[in-house]
């Protein structure tokens, strides 16, 4: 198995990507192809505005460029996706099977920072964004603001 992901214990099938053995500043395409999934518009940073680090500190998915897009394609559909976002603004998460069609879409709702002062940091909340539709070849997370993306898993189809 890869050091770029694990296989979850409770299932062979569910695989939790790790994003801390891609380098600083690296584009983040066909590294995990060997598991079956690439990205696209992503690079492997670690956040410097406090507001965006992650539960573990290491590194994280951005979008590249002015898009604020960053889309996985699986090589085979998959049952179920995962990802865990944070951003100060809407972020969506949109699946389609493999003819382009639609499968579901669900977002994060912009977090309302309420009582922030300039001698205040305040770290925004990661938010889990999920899809339980069979078939899902593509999986599209856009934003109109920057977000990252700190963990990403997917369910194999039986």
């Amino acid at each position: 198995m890869s050091q770029l992901a694990k296989l979850n214990r409770k299932s062979s099938r569910l695989v939790e990507l790790s994003f801390d053995r891609l380098n600083l500043f690296e584009p983040v395409m066909g590294q995990y192809h060997d598991l079956g999934v690439e990205f696209q518009g992503a690079i492997a940073l670690k956040p410097s505005n406090p507001e965006f680090l992650s539960k573990s500190d290491g590194l994280v998915l951005m979008p590249q460029g002015n898009k604020m897009l960053i889309t996985t394609s699986f090589k085979r559909p998959v049952a179920s996706v995962r990802a865990l976002v944070c951003g100060s603004g809407s972020i969506v998460l949109t699946t389609y099977d493999v003819n382009g069609n639609l499968l579901d879409r669900t977002s994060k709702l912009a977090n309302l920072l309420l009582n922030v002062s300039s001698t205040t940091q305040t770290k925004l909340n990661s938010t889990w964004l999920q899809s339980k539709k069979r078939g899902i070849a593509r999986v599209e997370l856009h934003s109109c603001t920057p977000f990252t993306l700190s963990d990403f898993c997917f369910l194999g189809m039986a």
